[in-house]
């Protein structure tokens, strides 16, 4: 079974004009999906989903337009949702979800904070849709090491909607994508649920001393609602002063699990949403 899945939903609305351009529909896309975990497959698992400050094993985007997330929504566009999974049970979970007749199927209505949207179409793979993916901590490592000798001396990371860090000494939010909180947020991730052998805190230390942010297009955006978010969104390029340490091949990895388990804070609800571009 594999363990990472990157799962989009296309979507069509009822009534095209209730799409409001700065909308957020992370929440109700977040609220949605343990939904439907609940009602087909584990009102356990949907309830362990939904505990707060825990670091969960899936992430949910906001409502989207083709082609990249956090571009701003068009009536006559195409929309789209993104669920990802970082473990076997949250993949066999969603999966079961976007079964025939299920919550997420095809033909399915979806509520999304009263906007009324029906899936048309479900894609696990990258031929269906650029950011659909099904993968496993295995294959992104292993086929990531056997092209270690090719691989860029740059990282292009995308960050396809608001994007925050919270800092450990402050506790206010930092906006900024420095390599430490990029390449810090995806290795606490990969560490706590792959099963392979992580590099120990050396790795770390080498992104500290070796990475550095070599360009960037970044601009800060906010998101209305009952909650006010800000956070970064564009693009971020990161260069190694060591290309050479297998600490670069394996930040390669990373940057490559980026597409399913996103950066920095709320990733669950939207927020982080990010892959190499």
């Amino acid at each position: 079974m594999n363990s990472l899945l990157s799962s989009v939903l296309e979507l069509t609305p009822r009534f095209p004009g209730q799409i409001q351009n700065k909308s957020w529909y992370g929440w109700a896309s977040q609220a949605i999906l343990l939904k439907a975990i609940r009602q087909v497959f584990s009102p356990r698992l949907s309830q362990s989903m939904h505990v707060d400050n825990l670091r969960r094993a899936y992430t949910a985007s906001s409502l989207y337009l083709a082609g990249e997330i956090g571009a701003s929504s068009a009536a006559e566009g195409r929309y789209f949702l993104r669920f990802t999974a970082l473990n076997e049970e949250c993949a066999r979970a969603l999966i079961s979800t976007t079964q025939p007749g299920r919550p997420l199927s095809p033909g399915s209505q979806l509520n999304l904070s009263g906007l009324q949207m029906r899936i048309v179409g479900i894609y696990v793979q990258q031929l269906q849709h650029k950011l659909a993916q099904t993968s496993s901590y295995e294959c992104l490592f292993n086929s990531t090491a056997r092209n270690a000798a090719s691989l860029n001396e740059r990282i292009t990371f995308r960050l396809g909607s608001a994007t925050f860090f919270k800092s450990t000494d402050t506790g206010g939010f930092q906006y900024e994508p420095k390599p430490a909180l990029v390449f810090g947020s995806l290795f606490e991730r990969w560490k706590l649920f792959s099963s392979l052998r992580a590099p120990g805190a050396e790795f770390m230390e080498y992104v500290d001393q070796s990475i550095r942010v070599d360009d960037q297009a970044l601009e800060l955006t906010g998101v209305g609602g009952k909650y006010q978010r800000q956070g970064a969104v564009g693009t971020v390029t990161y260069i190694s002063a060591d290309p050479q340490s297998p600490y670069w091949v394996f930040a390669h990895v990373l940057a490559r699990y980026a597409l399913f388990a996103g950066v920095g804070k709320e990733t669950a609800s939207g927020f982080g949403q990010c892959w190499v571009q």
